[in-house]
């Protein structure tokens, strides 16, 4: 499977098991992102978009979609 790939070099290996776009019209000024869900080769899973907020600072940082 892919899991057991082993290359000289090549820290890691993550598969993207879902892509989801999201509308959304209230909070964020875009109105659509996108929520990537990767699994690693141990078995975890990990999601990330494709926007940054800023907070209070002006300083971004990654949007939790748990958030909304």
């Amino acid at each position: 499977m892919w899991k057991d790939i082993k290359w000289q070099g090549i820290a890691k290996i993550e598969k993207l098991v879902a892509e989801y776009n999201i509308w959304e019209l209230n909070i964020i000024p875009y109105g659509k992102f996108k929520i990537r869900i990767y699994e690693s080769s141990n078995c975890t899973y990990s999601g990330y978009t494709n926007i940054h907020i800023a907070d209070g600072l002006g300083d971004f940082q990654y949007a939790d979609p748990c958030d909304f």
